[in-house]
């Protein structure tokens, strides 16, 4: 359902028109950034494979993205790893250097 805001954005990807809803000026470009990136990933595909049919090129571009996204969820959550325990000691050390006082 609609927020009362909203308005329609048209989007290409893959040579297909669609319209997509956004809240406002900020959203709608973020919605074209994600539609840009799906078509740019659809036409890397299409220009390596041989298939040339465009849902499988879409169901290998969705597959393509979301290794992406787990990658880089998987680099988050280990530097997020690293920032904790670089922070259990900074306060090790600090209770250590209170205490000593």
């Amino acid at each position: 359902m609609a927020r009362p805001k909203d308005r329609l954005i048209q989007v290409e990807i893959y040579g297909q028109r669609y319209s997509l809803r956004a809240e406002d000026d900020a959203e709608a470009g973020y919605v074209e950034q994600l539609a840009a990136h799906v078509d740019k990933k659809m036409r890397e595909l299409s220009q390596n494979t041989p298939t040339v049919d465009s849902f499988k090129v879409a169901v290998l571009a969705a597959v393509n993205i979301a290794d992406e996204y787990f990658q880089e969820r998987q680099r988050w959550q280990s530097v997020e790893g690293q920032v904790r325990e670089r922070a259990e000691k900074l306060g090790t050390l600090l209770d250590e250097t209170l205490r000593a006082r």
